[in-house]
């Protein structure tokens, strides 16, 4: 066996090399289809922010109660819209919650009472005397309660609160392009280009976030549009950052990697190639 170990190693070594794979990531960015569409949105009554950074890219929104009486975010009126298609932000979901408890009475052989001292212990009993001893009467009563909570469709936002709502991903695979080039790491030809750039006319996505709310006894509903306007296929080194030292400044012992925050408006896609 100690001349066996070597080998598997080495072996294990050559074929982990052979299907080795990079990792990319596909940084895609968007802008407002409007003049009216911001990343914050702000009146007399409340703000809304969008953040979409992320894997996969976040379309929900935090929503801030900026009046002095409560607003009412409309859950089953609110939407996310990809493409033409649209979503409910109110899934209708019922949560169960339950509990059990389990009381147990048994009435226990006295055989170990009346075995003197110097009589084995109950592990070494004789066959007979462990027998006698697992026969034992057991009661054991066992009840169970669920407790199920809806979904609320409308929720309550207080005066200086806020809600989140997330739901979805903005997309769930990366962009596939002829003359967009896969492999960051390889050098580009002159039929292939790192990054595209796209108009709203010709946007391989456009999406919109609906958001309905009432305060003060009116209703109101804001539309955000949005299109990716340009996708990029990057090194792992241009989306990550090396971390060395900790929050005071003292050196790590070993780096670690986080992502960068590359801005609220973009989000990326990681994926993986082989070497």
């Amino acid at each position: 066996m100690r001349i066996l170990i070597p080998v598997i190693l080495f072996a294990s070594f050559i074929f982990t090399g052979c299907s080795s794979s990079i990792l990319c990531f596909q940084l895609i960015s968007t802008e407002p289809l409007n003049e009216e569409t911001t990343m914050t949105f702000q009146n007399e009554s409340c703000l809304i922010e969008f953040d979409f950074w992320g894997n996969h890219g976040d379309p929900g929104f935090v929503i801030h109660n900026t009046s002095d009486v409560n607003l009412e975010l409309n859950l089953d009126s609110c939407f996310y819209i990809s493409n033409g298609d649209m979503y409910d932000l109110f899934l209708q979901r019922e949560y169960t919650s339950s509990a059990s408890s389990t009381r147990s009475l048994s009435s226990t052989a006295t055989i170990a009472d009346r075995l003197k001292q110097s009589t084995q212990s109950f592990y070494n009993l004789s066959g007979g005397a462990v027998a006698s001893q697992s026969a034992s009467a057991t009661n054991e009563n066992s009840s169970e309660r669920g407790v199920i909570q809806k979904e609320k469709m409308r929720l309550i936002v207080t005066p200086g609160a806020k809600r989140s709502v997330s739901e979805y991903s903005i997309l769930n695979k990366t962009f596939r392009y002829c003359n967009l080039q896969r492999n960051p790491y390889k050098k580009t030809s002159n039929e292939m280009s790192k990054s595209l750039e796209f108009s709203p006319d010709d946007s391989p996505l456009l999406f919109s976030i609906v958001v309905n709310y009432s305060t003060a006894n009116k209703t109101f509903t804001e539309t955000f549009d949005f299109y990716i306007s340009r996708i990029e296929n990057l090194k792992n080194e241009d989306v990550e950052t090396r971390i060395t030292e900790d929050e005071c400044g003292t050196k790590l012992w070993d780096y670690y990697t986080e992502l960068k925050d590359l801005g609220e408006k973009k989000f990326y896609i990681k994926y993986v190639i082989k070497n």
